[in-house]
């Protein structure tokens, strides 16, 4: 090996190792206001890990995706990694980075072409079948085969590498569509809504199980090398440049391997499809031709470099850095250029690399789907150095990233606007929002294939953002989606799952370094996590205006983290509903997570009702008025939103299959099916139980959520053939079946499963484990606590957890000696789970929780325990037995007991704290329990008295 490979080696090894420490992208001071925040929770930053395979594995999962799982805050990490590459310009440094990002996307390990006087001039004639100086001038012939030599170069390693590629008819037959959305789907009945999704599911099916064979190294590497070596080329020289422009003459070429052309500083047209155009100056137009993809990738590469001039490029489908099944590269130095085209344009690689590349000048943007930064089994970027920009798109683009895939957009200057106008109605949820996927998103295919990368990093500017639903920052399905601002005051709007949202299983963050910023959103947005999730958002300086209706500002459920930092400035914080925003975090599947919501310091304003109903006046000719003259007018309907009147609905179907479908219909125009559907085929009986059957191992959300109701009725109504249903399922080899039987199982507490559930104890799958052993608790047979008590070793914290949730659940004799393992365990969720667990035995005697208060545990784990006061016994007795144990408790822990208190809704209990109150000795502490307040017969009677 020779010195140079090595030293490039090498550095590619400590670039991998420097990208993968331990957040080193965060400052102090967030580390630092982060950690504050969660020590009072008593955590610490391992505490937010979760499960990345919760949901199984699949072929095309990431390998950073695992991590993320582990260490959700190394997501700004790569976000603040990727953003710095992209700002580079310097052709020598972007090798490094190109290595890197093929070996993160699992697309084969990169090579870096050096295509510099690789061929001679006559071998370069040759195979084009002309001779340039013939065809142009000595000038202009000599300045073009500078660019035609890594053109023809790599046009020719792209085709050689990508023949097994476009004989996959799978592949090419269903690249495009697979990212295309149907404006149609809103106006499908709920049977053509369920065809059309087994037919995309069983697509889908076939296409990831191609793809996962085709890595196509080379094809990648000659195309991120081919834009190195053009971006190296056209930052050339002041007198190069001047010649450029001074002797060239616009001269089009028809080749052996396509049409390529040299323009002079006129103003020129260029129309049609072309391998290769350098033009030196003027305002030109590029006019692409309307492509079919057979037609476009006949060419492995289109390419353009325009040196200056303010030029207008129209198109329509796979234009302007289209990389699809092929590279496509256009680089415009300077000038004010506008861009327009349609769906897989403007920097989108789909197994292919496209890359637009705007130097400099106020630039217009228009795009369809899958454009401006957009990647699905490739690499693409839309990067713009400089200048007030204006981006518009439909969907999945402005930084997006599919399975496999790298989307990014990189502006790093000027007064932008990214804008989303989605024609693709969110009809699951809404009859007026639409679908994004825009400004920083991720996606992957649920439940088949994980998500990519997608980044909008903008570096210097006052920014306007606005997209509907998923947009800045966000992911869904195992993607890691980011929007990166470095400064200036912003502006971001978004509807919901937005601004640092991640969506099942996946991780969405938005980092503003610094400026004056606006953040509106409706819901689900603003550092939230959503089921098994990661969002974040992290503003880190600057007086921030934050609006949101609900679940959002560090709030989250189904056991995600999500977290809101800001880190310092006068803020304000406005959310209509107080109740699950600003750090809340829900119990799902009988367990928490953890919803983070803090700001570091500044002089913060926070929304209040005891303004409302209030005038005053404000300096000499203001007044505040908040006024009750005019009354709300508050329509209620009798059916949920978007149902259609009563003569447009569709029956209920006759058949068992068509009734699957309506009791498991998704859209809210047909939920007025869904539980007469159900309720129809429950009264079956046995006859709806072989179809059930069939469908126990769905892979459908919602068909699993329609079981999941049913079938508890379903055994209410014929136990004897229903339970020997679920016995047989729960033997099955498939893990779906035996988690949806385990879980009926569990809510009708079928004690003949226990011994099976027991042996599902030694499966080497963890989910199957963890689910084994909360059923065990839910059936409710106390003497199988010793079973459980070997889980608490189990490697798995999840399963640790749900052996501890049970033991409590049960709550044995001796479930303090029981439990002391768990309450011991490193993980929170093991400490909290078993908490939770004997919860659930609420009213708890008072001598049990009397017993785990003076255990010998650690203070955390007694800040846990605190939530079991509120819920035991409220009679006198047991009242003061209780008070007497907290008294003796360290402060943190009284403290824990106290706001436990608090939040319950025992009456009792929030009684006694004006009784604690007497007691407490500290003052800080005194000062959060209420007074007791005289009874008014007893104020009367003390009046008399003195009378």
């Amino acid at each position: 090996m020779s010195f140079k490979k090595f030293s490039f080696a090498t550095i590619i090894f400590l670039s991998l190792l420097l990208k993968t420490s331990a957040q080193d992208s965060l400052s102090t001071d967030t580390k630092r206001v982060i950690d504050s925040a969660l020590s009072v929770l008593n955590m610490n930053r391992g505490d937010l890990a979760m499960p990345w395979d919760a949901a199984g594995d699949d072929a095309h999962r990431l390998e950073i995706e695992r991590e993320l799982f582990k260490k959700p805050l190394k997501s700004f990490d790569y976000t603040q990694y990727h953003a710095a590459n992209l700002k580079n310009s310097k052709p020598e440094q972007i090798d490094t980075y190109f290595a890197d990002l093929l070996k993160t996307l699992n697309l084969g390990t990169y090579r870096a072409f050096s295509y510099d006087e690789a061929i001679s001039s006559d071998e370069l004639n040759r195979i084009l079948g002309v001779n340039l100086e013939r065809e142009a001038s000595f000038v202009s012939a000599g300045i073009l085969r500078r660019f035609l030599l890594p053109v023809v170069q790599s046009a020719i390693g792209i085709d050689s590498a990508r023949q097994e590629l476009l004989k996959n008819a799978t592949l090419f037959a269903q690249a495009d569509s697979l990212q295309m959305m149907s404006e149609d789907s809103e106006n499908l009945s709920v049977f053509d809504l369920k065809r059309e999704e087994e037919e995309a599911f069983k697509t889908a099916e076939r296409f990831f199980k191609a793809a996962a064979r085709d890595s196509m190294p080379l094809m990648y590497s000659h195309s991120l090398s081919l834009y190195r070596s053009l971006l190296k080329l056209s930052t050339m020289d002041s007198e190069l440049r001047a010649l450029l422009n001074d002797s060239v003459k616009t001269k089009i070429i028809n080749t052996k391997l396509g049409r390529i052309a040299i323009g002079g500083k006129g103003d020129d047209v260029y129309e049609g499809d072309f391998l290769f155009i350098l033009d030196a100056g003027g305002n030109d137009r590029y006019i692409a031709p309307t492509f079919k993809k057979e037609d476009f990738v006949k060419m492995p590469v289109h390419a353009i470099v325009d040196i200056s001039g303010s030029d207008i490029y129209i198109g329509n489908d796979y234009a302007f850095g289209s990389g699809f099944f092929n590279a496509g590269m256009l680089l415009d130095m300077a000038g004010d250029d506008m861009y327009s085209a349609g769906n897989f344009s403007l920097g989108c690689g789909m197994f292919g690399v496209g890359i637009l590349h705007d130097a400099a000048g106020t630039d217009v943007y228009t795009g369809k789907v899958m454009t401006e930064g957009a990647g699905f089994f490739g690499v693409g970027i839309l990067k713009d150095d400089s200048g007030n920009d204006l981006y518009r798109a439909y969907a999945n683009g402005q930084g997006f990233g599919s399975t496999r895939g790298f989307g990014a957009i990189a502006d790093l200057s000027g007064n932008d606007a990214y804008t989303t106008t989605s024609p693709f109605q969110d009809f699951l949820r809404y009859d007026e929002h639409y679908v994004s996927f825009t400004q920083g998103a991720a996606n992957g295919y649920r439940p088949i294939a994980s998500g990519g990368i997608g980044l909008l990093a903008d570096f210097k500017g006052n920014d306007s953002y606005t997209c509907d639903i998923y947009g800045q920052g966000t992911a869904y399905w195992f993607g890691l989606g980011a929007l990166y601002d470095e400064a200036g005051d912003d502006r971001y709007n978004a509807y919901q799952y937005a601004q640092g949202a991640g969506v099942h299983l996946a991780q969405g963050v938005l980092w503003d370094v610094r400026g004056e910023d606006v953040y509106v959103s409706h819901g689900v947005s603003q550092g939230c996590g959503h089921d098994i999730a990661f969002g974040g958002l992290l503003d880190e300086a600057g007086n921030d205006h934050y609006f949101a209706e609900s679940l959002s500002q560090g709030a989250g459920n189904a056991n995600a983290v999500s977290l809101l930092v800001d880190e310092r400035g006068d803020d304000s914080y406005i959310a209509l509903n107080t109740s699950n925003t600003m750090g809340f975090s829900d119990f799902r599947r009988d367990y928490g997570m953890i919803g983070i919501f803090v700001d570091g310091g500044g002089t913060d304003l926070y929304g209040e009702t005891g303004r409302n109903k209030t005038q005053r006046t404000q300096s000499s000719y203001g007044v505040f008025a908040d006024l009750d003259i005019t009354k709300n007018e508050v329509f209620k309907a009798d059916v949920p939103a978007l149902t259609p009147p009563v003569e447009e609905r569709t029956p209920l179907a006759t058949t068992l299959d068509s009734l699957f479908i309506q009791a498991s219909a998704a859209p809210q125009k047909y939920q007025y099916n869904v539980a007469p559907a159900q309720e129809r085929i429950v009264s079956m009986g046995a006859e709806a139980i072989p179809f059930l059957a069939s469908k126990l191992a769905t892979e459908s959300a919602r068909e699993r959520l329609a079981l999941d109701n049913m079938l508890p009725k379903l055994y209410d109504k014929d136990s004897v053939n229903v339970r020997k249903f679920l016995l047989d399922s729960l033997r099955s080899r498939d893990t779906k079946v035996v988690g949806m039987a385990a879980a009926q199982i569990g809510k009708k507490k079928i004690a003949e499963a226990l011994p099976v559930l027991q042996n599902l104890l030694k499966s080497p799958n963890w989910r199957v484990r963890a689910l084994a052993a909360q059923q065990i608790g839910e059936i409710g047979v106390s003497t199988y606590a010793d079973t459980l008590l070997k889980m608490l070793k189990d490697r798995e914290p999840y399963v640790r957890a749900r052996a501890a949730y049970s033991i409590g659940r049960l709550n044995p004799a001796n479930a303090q000696v029981l439990l002391d393992a768990a309450l011991k365990d490193s993980a929170q969720v093991v400490r909290n789970s078993a908490v939770q667990g004997l919860r659930k035995n609420a009213p708890l005697p008072a001598e049990l929780v009397v017993s785990f208060l003076k255990a010998d545990v650690p203070v955390g784990a007694k800040r846990a325990l605190a939530r079991l006061v509120p819920s035991a016994a409220s009679d006198k007795a047991s009242l003061k037995t209780i008070e007497e144990a907290v008294r003796a408790q360290p402060e943190s822990v009284r403290e824990a007991v106290y706001r436990a208190i608090m939040e319950s809704p025992s009456a009792e209990w929030k009684s006694e704290l004006s009784v604690m109150r007497k007691t407490e000795s500290n003052a800080a502490l005194k000062l959060m329990l209420p007074v007791e307040v005289a009874k008014e017969k007893g104020v009367k009677e003390k009046g008399k008295s003195k009378k």
